[in-house]
């Protein structure tokens, strides 16, 4: 649900990645969200599937045992990669007390 008394924040790193992000006082919950604007709308005529590829490729040596361990254990969930034709999305939630040693 949109929030809008969240405060934003932007940082363009050297290298012209866009970092964004909001902070809502007072939840619960917290979540760390990677959006990539690049889905199958912008794969290359002669290389479609690469957004999806490329999603699979960033996520393949992760060990999804341990972060479920960790994970549950707090009561949150992950995402380690969806594609759709606009972007792609990697999602990380915890409570706010575990959330700092999660990230």
């Amino acid at each position: 649900m949109w929030d809008p008394t969240s405060q934003f924040q932007k940082l363009v790193l050297p290298n012209g990645l866009s970092i964004y992000s909001a902070q809502m006082v007072g939840r619960e919950i917290e979540t760390v969200k990677f959006i990539i604007h690049s889905g199958s709308l912008r794969d290359p005529k002669n290389a479609l599937g690469t957004a999806h590829f490329l999603e699979h490729m960033l996520s393949e040596n992760i060990d999804e045992g341990m972060l479920y361990d960790l994970f549950d254990k707090d009561g949150g969930s992950f995402n380690l990669g969806g594609t759709d034709r606009m972007s792609t999305e990697f999602s990380f939630t915890s409570t706010s007390e575990s959330f700092e040693m999660f990230f």
